[in-house]
């Protein structure tokens, strides 16, 4: 407890005597939890595990490495086998994505580039094959959500792609999204629905 009063995580209001504060709240909230989660039981062990993975390899030298440092520090998966096989890591890893793009962190593309008023302009596709935004690997679809709120009388749908058990664990899509189960290493099935008219 000294070492979190230390750190401003929680106060000392009296001897032995603590008190959350508005740091505690952050740290405690469940995107904060599975983030550090993700953090300490995920990525630690790649780091702790990089001085072999660098010996192993000798790509530091400049030679060409089989597999990358996260497949030496978890028995040669790959981040997304990984995932799939540890639903716990998965669960921290789609939490702490969602808290961390509804709670502000990141600001999403269409604020920094408002394409609004140029979309306008353009002659969108309309009926139900026209695709006006797919977002790949888009997790609980905070990006894809944002722009589709942004612009909701642009023609075309917007979809969300992901895999399947994060598409099946989304309780909450965001309005207007169309929810697709999807591996991005496998071939795009969204292919020639153009936004604009030829």
């Amino acid at each position: 407890m000294r070492q979190l009063t230390t750190n401003g995580i929680i106060d000392e209001v009296a001897a032995s005597t603590y008190r959350s504060n508005a740091m505690t709240e952050v740290f405690f909230s469940p995107g904060q939890l599975a983030g550090f989660r993700y953090s300490t039981e995920q990525i630690f062990p790649i780091g702790a595990r990089i001085r072999s993975y660098l010996q192993a390899t000798q790509i530091h030298e400049g030679k060409t490495a089989d597999r990358n440092a996260h497949e030496h520090a978890f028995n040669g998966n790959t981040f997304w086998q990984h995932l799939n096989e540890d639903p716990d890591a998965r669960a921290n890893f789609d939490t702490f994505m969602k808290a961390a793009r509804r709670g502000g962190h990141v600001q999403m593309w269409n604020e920094r580039y408002p394409p609004v008023n140029h979309l306008a302009s353009e002659k969108l596709k309309t009926g139900s094959e026209a695709v006006l935004m797919v977002d790949v690997g888009g997790g609980v679809g905070g990006q894809v959500g944002a722009f589709r709120k942004q612009c909701p009388d642009l023609p075309g749908r917007c979809v969300l792609q992901d895999l399947p058990d994060t598409i099946k664990s989304n309780a909450s899509p965001p309005e207007g999204v169309e929810l697709m189960s999807y591996d991005f290493f496998t071939s795009q099935p969204i292919k020639g629905k153009y936004v604009r008219e030829s």
